[in-house]
């Protein structure tokens, strides 16, 4: 076979990637992280995720804000895909003003759209003997439900969400769960 190379836009970006399982074949999408360079040093004032349509040569873009930086982003299909981009993209984004990062869960149909994460794994998990619970280590959300747009993305796949609310991570926790991911 051939190989061929083509800038697929001017924006700084990291190793664009495919769907695992679309290595080496013909694929529609890729996906690649995008760092905001503006400030003329190496820092980043910020990073997006960008989704690139190669079949209409269109991207689209989510932006995780000023300070926040997304690493590479893997594309998980959903069991029952219909599509190439039929499934989830996960990965982390280190916020530089709090230090501390995050797993970031996005819908790969429309990743400009609200982060997925608890709802998920409640979800694929609903056939085991098991609790999946989510919590903040800050109280300001403490009650809210989650924002309408995962609600809206989320009941596209049949996911409800709307009893959902937010808490704080306590101390019980420990007693209470035996596996506790930080993200």
């Amino acid at each position: 076979g051939q190989v061929s190379e083509t800038q697929l836009d001017d924006r700084p970006i990291e190793f664009a990637r495919v769907a695992d399982n679309r290595v080496g074949l013909e694929y529609k999408f890729g996906y690649a992280v995008s760092l905001d360079l503006s400030g003329g040093s190496e820092a980043s004032g910020g990073g997006t995720l960008v989704k690139y349509d190669f079949e209409n040569d269109q991207s689209e873009v989510w932006d995780f804000g000023k300070d926040k930086e997304p690493g590479e982003f893997v594309f998980v299909e959903r069991d029952s895909a219909k599509s190439e981009d039929d499934g989830w993209l996960i990965g982390y984004v280190y916020n530089k003003a709090e230090d501390r990062s995050i797993l970031a869960v996005l819908d790969a149909t429309a990743p400009g759209e609200a982060p997925l994460a608890e709802g998920i794994l409640a979800h694929k998990t609903q056939h085991l003997n098991i609790k999946v619970d989510s919590s903040g280590t800050a109280g300001y959300h403490i009650g809210k439900s989650p924002d309408e747009r995962s609600i809206a993305i989320a009941k596209k796949y049949n996911i409800d969400l709307t009893k959902q609310r937010a808490r704080q991570f306590s101390r019980a926790d420990f007693d209470d769960f035996d596996i506790i991911y930080a993200m």
